[in-house]
């Protein structure tokens, strides 16, 4: 039997490898450090270095225009299937069908009480600045913290009446027992200490394999982890090429190989040579002496160093371990108008939606229920523009297709059906007439190729 296979029976749970994997060699653990990196991946990477910083506030400010709502259920087969869909790769198709399913499963609760409270989850941040903060320590540390304060008196079923953003590199785990993991949570700041209980935190995080320590994988994993050695190629980049440019000094000696030259001689010569060969002015003037000289090399040329060949590198690397096109920070080469365009969807698709769909799934799983079991929390993705040039094609697609309903176009495209009987008919295209209706191309209006140019004009539109 695997390692990993332990915990599927009760007796399997008792056995001590599994709970000196887990906890430690006694079943329990005790406060669970985070590595000192996480610290240095705020100070020497968003506090420090221009390209992270830009990556991290390209994803958090991109996550934060998409509005997270309220809706109410009314179709679980449906709900999952949109889910699914919404979790994939997007094309016009499963934007399409995404639509759909999530119109036959949700419908809008704007007004409920879990709505105004997610518009302002405390009082001093409104849902944009809280998603950004959150998808900021995310991206940085591997863990995203939502701490729910609840009244003390117990009202309103216990319900969270505020939700703050913890600063995740602060954050210690306390150690439960095989049952319950996770006892609670510990806020170390300065001289603050802050213990707080499990039920009131929403820890979103990354996939960490880190077994080395007890309960060390419960953290999740920076990607700046995997890629620090990118982060200080970077930062060495920088500040040597800073280096090159504030002291550069001498770039070499020179020296007269008949030893004739003294000290006087040297000074007069270095003088001469800074007054009369340079500077602009001097541009084009011949230098002659009547000593051999020769030259000893001091430093490397800028260009020899390779400084900005290594730069670059390093900058595409860290994009990739975001999923961010290079493009979207300044990588002009073969950045044209659709590239870049491009470069935007697949920014949403591969790093934005992900974070926003754990974020989801963890509130539905901890906030949701406590304001009522036909609530659900979601991100109105396909709002996103970057996206609607694909809905383009979708509508026009949806205008050719006569054999669905008014109201089931709406419904794709998101809107309420309006209560008409005749929204609910299928209309044919006046000049779709059946040949056994005996009806001849001059009855029609003209000849049938005419027909024919004429509907593949308005399809190639």
């Amino acid at each position: 039997m695997g390692i990993f296979n332990w915990g599927k029976k009760k007796e399997q749970k008792n056995d001590p490898r599994y709970n000196e994997l887990i906890f430690g060699r006694f079943g329990v653990s005790p406060t669970i450090q985070q590595t000192p990196s996480k610290e240095a991946f705020i100070r020497e990477g968003f506090q420090k270095n221009a390209t992270v910083y830009s990556i991290i506030d390209l994803i958090s400010k991109s996550a934060s225009n998409v509005k997270m709502r309220v809706y109410e259920k009314k179709d679980r087969g449906a709900l999952k299937e949109y889910s699914s869909l919404i979790s994939g790769a997007f094309n016009d198709t499963s934007m399409y069908e995404a639509k759909n399913a999530k119109n036959r499963a949700l419908k809008p609760a704007d007004n409920s009480e879990l709505a105004k409270f997610l518009d302002n989850p405390n009082p001093m941040q409104g849902q944009a600045e809280f998603m950004m903060d959150l998808i900021a320590f995310e991206c940085l540390t591997g863990d995203g913290f939502i701490w729910g304060l609840k009244p003390e008196t117990g009202g309103q079923n216990g319900r969270i009446k505020e939700m703050h953003v913890l600063p995740s590199q602060l954050v210690q785990i306390e150690g439960g027992t095989i049952m319950e993991p996770i006892k609670g949570y510990t806020l170390n700041w300065l001289s603050y200490n802050k213990g707080i209980e499990a039920d009131q935190v929403a820890h979103i995080k990354n996939f960490n394999p880190d077994y080395s320590t007890a309960g060390s994988h419960l953290f999740g994993q920076s990607p700046l982890q995997a890629a620090f050695r990118n982060l200080a190629m970077n930062n060495d980049a920088i500040t040597t090429g800073n280096k090159y440019l504030t002291n550069q000094g001498a770039r070499g000696i020179l020296t007269s190989e008949d030893n004739m030259l003294t000290a006087e001689h040297a000074a007069a010569l270095r003088d001469k040579y800074k007054s009369m060969y340079s500077g602009v002015d001097n541009a084009g003037e011949i230098m002659v002496t009547n000593h051999q000289f020769k030259w000893l090399e001091m430093g490397l040329p800028a260009a020899d160093l390779a400084l900005i060949e290594q730069y670059n590198l390093s900058i595409k690397d860290l994009a990739s371990v975001y999923k961010v096109p290079s493009i979207l920070l300044n990588d002009t080469q073969a950045s044209t108008f659709n590239n870049y365009r491009e470069a935007k969807k697949y920014l949403y698709l591969q790093a934005v939606f992900p974070k926003l769909i754990a974020v989801r799934d963890e509130l539905n799983r901890w906030l949701a229920p406590t304001y009522g079991s036909q609530y659900y929390i979601d991100f109105d993705f396909l709002s996103v523009p970057e996206l609607q040039e694909d809905m383009e094609k979708v509508v026009k697609q949806l205008s050719l297709a006569w054999w669905l309903t008014p109201n089931e176009k709406r419904a794709a495209m998101q809107y309420e059906p309006i209560e008409q009987k005749e929204m609910d008919e299928i209309h044919m295209l006046a000049n779709y007439i059946p040949i056994s209706d005996g009806v001849t191309p001059k009855e029609a209006g003209g000849t049938s190729q005419q027909m024919l140019n004429d509907t593949s004009d308005y399809i190639n539109k």
